[in-house]
């Protein structure tokens, strides 16, 4: 029997490690929905979900060296299998570990990782991610509510986007998008279109605000 997988099945891990992978599983489920409108956008313009670090930082030289760090859409920041040494773009970012926000200048600085994280994970100020409670399946249909994550300090706006999750409608229209903008403290709502608001129009929104 081919088994060369076996010893990375959760069975086979430590307890910590388990606890580990649960935890990234937890904000995998929390991300989604940040994540399917990402791949709406994506399939609209050809812009990638995750994108190298110098496509939104092109003007900092610095950027196009880094292949451990990279952007999920505009707003979250990655740096995979990293210490406590890393370079931030210019601008604040709100560590999503431990809470704190950071000024980024381009240099070195000693930001530690959790003994139980892969890496850095960071917010960029101006930023608004849509958040999903932590369930166990991915059902577009169970989407009744949305926190926004909320990092206030200047402009920004995101698409939010929902289809079916099941069939090839939305090739035809059959979906729903809204464009959420981010004006000082504040979520502005425009209208929502597609052939399908009803995907959007009953969602309750909330508001977590961090770093400020």
């Amino acid at each position: 029997v081919d088994c060369w997988a076996a010893p990375h099945y959760p069975g086979y891990l430590s307890e910590e490690l388990n606890d580990i992978g649960r935890d990234y599983s937890n904000l995998r489920m929390q991300l989604v929905e940040y994540y399917y409108s990402l791949a709406f956008l994506a399939s609209q313009t050809g812009m990638p979900i995750m994108r190298p670090l110098f496509m939104a930082y092109p003007e900092e030289d610095w950027t196009y060296s880094q292949d451990m760090m990279f952007m999920i859409g505009d707003f979250l920041l990655a740096d995979v299998f990293s210490d406590a040494n890393i370079r931030l773009p210019k601008g604040r970012w709100y560590d999503m570990w431990s809470g704190k926000t950071y000024e980024g200048n381009g240099e070195s600085q000693a930001i530690p990782v959790p003994k139980n994280r892969g890496g850095h994970l960071f917010l960029r100020e101006g930023s608004l991610v849509p958040t999903l409670p932590v369930r166990q399946s991915v059902d577009p249909k169970a989407v009744t509510e949305i926190e926004w994550l909320v990092f206030p300090g200047r402009d920004a706006s995101f698409d939010l986007y929902l289809d079916d999750g099941e069939t090839l409608k939305h090739r035809e229209g059959e979906y729903a998008v809204q464009t959420v903008n981010l004006r000082g403290r504040e979520l502005e709502f425009g209208g929502i279109r597609g052939g399908r608001p009803e995907f959007l129009s009953n969602v309750k929104h909330t508001v977590r605000i961090v770093g400020a």
